[in-house]
């Protein structure tokens, strides 16, 4: 067993400079890896370690409000402020959901961890100094 997984590592090692892609997600030193043992094994591991990364991010997406609200609300290119961001998004005539940011600073920070996520579902997220910008899909 340690001759055969030798064997294959040296193998996806021979061919692992010739891989070049543009669009490799996050962690993209692993991504090409998985993608020279697709192409010494004839596997499909980067096809299933991307399919489920956007499982994954979609189940985030669903378990954070600002996430939530932010998918819903913001259907075209928006640029603003946390500040914006919170007053556009915060529901005015019903009680904020559990978890809702109260202030600009929060709002900011949510965006912050949520950018990731947003990033792996299509959207664009841009933090310059106190100024965020976002667009879906």
């Amino acid at each position: 067993m340690l001759g055969a997984l030798l064997d294959l590592t040296a193998r996806v090692l021979t061919v692992l400079p010739g891989i070049q892609r543009e669009d490799l997600p996050r962690m993209a030193d692993f991504a090409r890896i998985m993608l020279a043992l697709d192409e010494v094994s004839e596997t499909k591991t980067f096809q299933h370690y991307t399919e489920q990364a956007l499982v994954t991010s979609e189940r985030i997406a669903e378990s954070d409000v600002a996430c939530i609200e932010i998918i819903k609300q913001i259907t075209a290119e928006w640029k603003g402020s946390a500040k914006d961001l919170l007053d556009k998004l915060t529901p005015k005539d019903t009680r904020p959901p559990k978890g809702w940011p109260g202030t600009p600073q929060g709002m900011g920070g949510k965006l912050t961890k949520a950018a990731p996520t947003l990033r792996s579902l299509g959207w664009e997220v841009d933090s310059n100094g106190k100024t965020s910008s976002g667009s879906g899909h």
